[in-house]
């Protein structure tokens, strides 16, 4: 859009056609750029374009997703390989040779 100034009235146009109208009419260029023609459509290269720049990226990303998950993973696994082993728990076995579990044998009838 293209804004036009003139006094304290400030309008934005679309094109250039419009713009040198109002500069016929006192307003002045204040900025900006005309709008892309409505009708202009996207051309097989754009659209290639387009394509390929999405590609990259998700390329891109994915490649940094994979990095990231692989590091996390190697240091998981050199922290487990690290940590020494703790000793596995055993049932606790009373002094005559039973459980402090209670069983059948050890239940009164």
């Amino acid at each position: 859009m293209i804004k036009m100034k003139k006094l304290n009235v400030v309008l934005e146009v679309p094109t250039e056609e419009k713009a040198s109208i109002l500069e016929k009419q006192g307003f002045e260029r204040v900025g900006g750029e005309p709008a892309p023609a409505a009708d202009r459509f996207a051309t097989t290269k754009d659209l290639q374009e387009a394509t390929e720049a999405i590609y990259a990226h998700i390329s891109e990303t994915f490649q940094k997703m994979g990095e990231a998950m692989y590091e996390r993973l190697h240091s998981a696994l050199t922290a487990a390989q690290d940590k020494p082993k703790a000793a596995k728990a055993s049932k606790k076995e009373e002094p005559h040779g039973g459980t402090d579990q209670p069983d059948s044998a050890d239940s009164a009838k």
